[in-house]
């Protein structure tokens, strides 16, 4: 394939990952934004889909920071928009009805990845009705044993 109009035919949009095909974690990839346009001319949707732990609308934030705008794309589909829209709906099992108590195990975790979800933060494992690991900067130092205690 030597570029995406050979395929336009054959699709009605398209799902696009973030990190490593839209941009390199610093910049937009070159082109990037020329093939979106594209794209939007030919009437073909584009959703990125990502795993970051981060909700739609910062991801959105920070793509526009780096030129790409909102009306290139349809939407952004995040697994931390997937887990927090479970958390506010209550769709987690074994806490119908009630409100669970989350442990966050590393530092990812800010206000707005849980802010108006149905969840309460503490600030001990005992505490805790589950715990859940966002987002581990250096993976290779972090020592699960604490969770044992």
């Amino acid at each position: 394939m030597k570029n995406i109009s050979s395929l336009l035919d054959q699709y009605q949009g398209f799902l696009v990952d973030i990190w490593g095909v839209i941009h390199d974690g610093e910049e937009i990839f070159p082109g990037t934004l020329d093939c979106l346009s594209y794209l939007k001319k030919q009437g073909k949707p584009v959703v990125f889909l990502t795993n970051s732990p981060r909700r739609s609308g910062p991801i959105c934030d920070y793509l526009a920071t780096k030129g790409l705008k909102h009306d290139l794309y349809q939407d952004i589909l995040s697994s931390g928009e997937f887990f927090y829209q479970d958390l506010k709906h209550q769709a987690l099992p074994n806490f119908t009805g009630t409100t669970p108590k989350l442990f966050c195990i590393d530092e990812f975790c800010d206000d707005y990845i849980f802010h108006g979800a149905n969840v309460e933060i503490v600030d001990c494992v005992s505490k805790a009705d589950f715990l859940i690991s966002v987002f581990f900067m250096f993976v290779d130092r972090f020592d699960f044993r604490f969770l044992l205690w």
